[in-house]
C-alpha cells in the first residue's frame, strides 16, 4: 500500500521545514489587491510567490543598508528591534512613506 497524502506532507515538512531545513512557514493575511500585485510580479519574473517575496525583501534590505551609516548598519543587525531602540510609537511601515532606491534627486 502506498503512503498517504498526510504522510507525504509530514515527510515534506520534516525535510524542508524541520531542524536544519532551509525554510520556515509564514502565514499572513494581506489585502486582496496586495496579493494580486504579488501574483502579477511573480508571474512577470517567472517565480513563485515565496521567491517574489524573497526578491522584494532582499531588494529593500540592500536599499536600506546602502542608506545607513556603518553604526546604523550594526544596529540593523543587532538583536534589539528598531522600535525599542528608538523608543517611538511611530510605525516605520507606512507604505505611503517608502524610500525610493532609484531616486536620483
Amino acid at each position: 500500500m502506498g503512503i498517504s497524502n498526510a504522510e507525504k506532507q509530514r515527510r515534506f515538512r520534516a525535510r524542508n521545514l524541520g531542524a536544519g531545513g532551509s525554510y520556515e512557514r509564514l502565514t499572513a493575511v494581506i489585502p486582496i489587491a496586495t496579493k494580486r500585485q504579488l501574483e502579477r510580479l511573480a508571474s512577470h519574473y517567472s517565480c513563485t510567490l515565496a521567491g517574489m517575496i524573497g526578491m522584494l525583501v532582499h531588494e529593500r534590505t540592500v536599499c536600506l543598508l546602502n542608506s545607513l551609516s556603518e553604526v546604523e548598519q550594526e544596529e540593523f543587525y543587532s538583536e534589539t528591534p528598531v522600535h525599542k531602540r528608538r523608543q517611538s510609537d511611530q510605525s516605520l511601515c507606512d507604505t505611503n512613506n517608502c524610500c525610493d532606491c532609484n531616486d536620483k534627486s
